[in-house]
């Protein structure tokens, strides 16, 4: 059975009281005269109970209607011993029941994130996650922009409805051109790792680039390993391998260690 919420009912007829008693004590009044239909007419002169047949007795000022105050105060009464019970019942619920909340409340879901360690082999085996600084950022930004605008070109108008459906495939583009555009800047392993740390999840890039969640495997070692990805795809593309084969290539070396040929 369903508990009522006897505040909730004990703030409405707090209102209604007040409304109530508002009313009558507005609505009551002194009257004048009374005409002929029953009308209590407040006013003297002339035109009295004009609309009403006629002025049917006169009231000494000050008369008023008993019948109304006795109203009055009977159903001050019966407000005043509703309250009470009320009240009481409220005051009985609260002392033997704990109090708890009526609405779900959101609750935060614990991470779970697993922060793995680098490679031992990376150059960035000692440094500590790094933190998203925009300053030192901002010379990836332009890089960023141009890759993200030429993939977004070949997912459009370029790649077949299978391709681009292929998540590997898609990633795989993803990678050669951010890969081919920080090597024709110059950009080294660090460098790489930077800027993927500081890559935002509203890009077109990051679904592709990042392979796994982040609630799973965190996005430091996901940039560290990508980073490391990209300095064997240099050697490759440096052996005067194309594009294409440089990822093969460098996919095969970096994560199964070469034990594949080509």
């Amino acid at each position: 059975m369903q508990k009522i919420n006897t505040s909730y009912i004990r703030s409405k007829i707090d209102k209604l009281i007040v409304f109530v008693l508002f009313f009558l004590v507005s609505s009551y009044s002194y009257a004048d005269a009374i005409c002929k239909d029953g009308w209590k007419s407040k006013s003297e002169g002339s035109g009295t109970c004009s609309w009403h047949g006629g002025i049917a007795k006169r009231l000494p000022d000050g008369a008023n209607d008993s019948l109304g105050v006795i109203w009055i105060f009977i159903f001050i009464g019966i407000a005043i011993v509703i309250y009470i019970i009320i009240k009481n019942n409220s005051s009985k619920s609260n002392s033997h029941t704990p109090s708890q909340n009526t609405y779900r409340t959101k609750t935060k879901k614990a991470s779970t994130s697993h922060s793995l360690p680098k490679d031992p082999a990376s150059p960035l085996r000692n440094e500590e996650n790094v933190k998203f600084e925009p300053i030192k950022w901002a010379k990836f930004s332009k890089v960023i922009f141009e890759v993200e605008k030429e993939f977004t070109r070949q997912l459009d108008f370029v790649l077949t409805d299978e391709e681009r459906n292929n998540a590997d495939f898609a990633s795989s583009v993803a990678q050669r051109l951010l890969f081919e555009e920080f090597m024709t800047r110059g950009f080294d392993q660090k460098e790489m790792y930077r800027a993927l740390t500081g890559l935002v999840d509203s890009s077109p890039l990051f679904l592709y680039l990042f392979r796994f969640k982040l609630d799973y495997v965190s996005k430091d070692y996901q940039a560290d390993k990508l980073s490391g990805f990209y300095s064997c795809y240099k050697t490759e593309r440096s052996s005067g391998k194309n594009p294409e084969e440089a990822l093969e290539r460098a996919t095969i070396e970096y994560f199964t260690g070469g034990s594949f040929d080509l």
